[in-house]
């Protein structure tokens, strides 16, 4: 990847950031690399917890997922933070 540099506009101050590893947005290559991420991190995840597990505290969309739990005690909060 080549240095890109990313402007960020706030009220009346404009930040810069120079991104100099990573996929750069866009990239042709990014929905690969995401398909095999996402392959590792599943597959380690299966070998910890079950299917079902899975299916209950995993959202997976596009190029985004985000884990879920039903908190309704301390207890479960506690497991959450564990699970993490």
């Amino acid at each position: 990847m080549t240095p890109h540099t990313y402007y960020i506009p706030f009220k009346e101050v404009v930040g810069k950031i120079q991104a100099t590893g990573g996929i750069q947005q866009g990239s042709k290559d990014a929905p690969l690399f995401w398909n095999l991420t996402m392959y590792i991190i599943l597959h380690d995840l299966l070998a910890q917890y079950d299917h079902d597990w899975i299916l209950n505290h995993l959202i997976v969309y596009a190029d985004d997922f985000h884990m879920r739990w039903i908190v309704q005690s301390p207890a479960d909060g506690l497991r959450a933070m564990h699970d993490l």
